[in-house]
């Protein structure tokens, strides 16, 4: 008689661990196949007080010893600069340093995510307080499995490359507004800035006027002010303004940052004649929705 401890072991083998390792034996075969992607940086001075960038501690030193600066200083400075992922445990010593390192593609590699810090940075944490992604996605899905292509929400699929730099990473839950993934490459400030003070009729987006002051007119108008048209929606009682405040500011700078628009090895640009299928697949599948609502009603 066969007992049936081993033969219970062959069942639980053939049934629950080979596939396991049949799955990871071909994700391992498909790794292996993807075209290799440099993600090759080069580290530059980024001064916060004046807002410019340099290639090199010696060009800061330059740059400084040019204005009649302290050289000492500077180079102290350039050799103290704190990096990107220490400014998240930051304290007052390292805010008094006014220089960051952060790096950029080099010249002649393929495009891919960078770190991004600063407003951006201020932005996302403004973004996420006032709970976006509840309702919004950053995520474009691709065109087989919905209509963000046809709807024009990027030019190809999101990856996970596209987020290694993020944390967290705000892919977010729902989509009760659109995808914001390339929100960066539909709108602009003004634009970003009015859905955000007063979103337009029939939005489902509650609106933010917190986030932006209304204030009279005396002298000359500001700067930052937004800069709507006569009777437009939202514009504010004559002889007064719309002006963001900071906050505003940062997140409008997070949200035209939110670009996917370079190529992966694994997320290529679909073709044109593959987004005109997809929008052709997509406005059917609007016209059948419509079709159905109205024979249901």
């Amino acid at each position: 008689m066969i007992s049936r401890f081993p033969v219970f072991f062959l069942v639980l083998l053939s049934t629950v661990v080979f596939p396991w390792l049949f799955f990871l034996f071909k994700g391992e075969q498909q790794l292996s196949v993807l075209e290799s992607a440099s993600l090759e940086q080069e580290t530059y001075l980024y001064d916060r007080v004046h807002d410019k960038s340099y290639n090199t501690p010696g060009d800061y030193v330059a740059a400084v010893s040019a204005t009649g600066g302290d050289i000492a200083k500077a180079e102290v400075e350039a050799a103290s600069a704190i990096k990107p992922w220490e400014v998240k445990n930051n304290t007052r010593a390292k805010a008094r340093i006014k220089l960051l390192s952060l790096k950029r593609n080099v010249e002649g590699e393929p495009v891919h995510p960078v770190w991004k810090g600063g407003n951006i940075l201020s932005g996302k944490r403004v973004y996420q307080a006032q709970g976006c992604f509840h309702c919004h996605t950053q995520q474009v899905r691709q065109k087989e499995f919905g209509v963000d292509i046809a709807r024009g929400w990027g030019q190809r699929q999101s990856v996970a490359r596209d987020y290694i730099y993020d944390s967290p990473v705000l892919l977010g839950i729902s989509r009760v507004g659109p995808d914001l993934a390339n929100v960066g490459t539909r709108m602009d400030a003004a634009a970003l800035h009015k859905h955000i003070y007063r979103p337009p009729h029939g939005s489902n987006m509650p609106a933010y006027p917190f986030l932006y002051k209304v204030r009279e007119i005396r002298g000359a108008s500001s700067a930052k002010a937004i800069h709507f048209k006569e009777g437009e929606f939202g514009a504010p009682e004559e002889g007064f303004e719309v002006v963001p405040k900071p906050e505003a500011e940062y997140m409008v700078s997070y949200l035209l940052n939110l670009k996917q628009d370079y190529e992966l090895p694994e997320s290529r640009f679909y073709l044109e004649e593959d987004t005109a299928d997809s929008a052709e697949s997509g406005k059917a599948t609007v016209d059948g929705n419509a079709g159905a609502k109205e024979s249901h009603e």
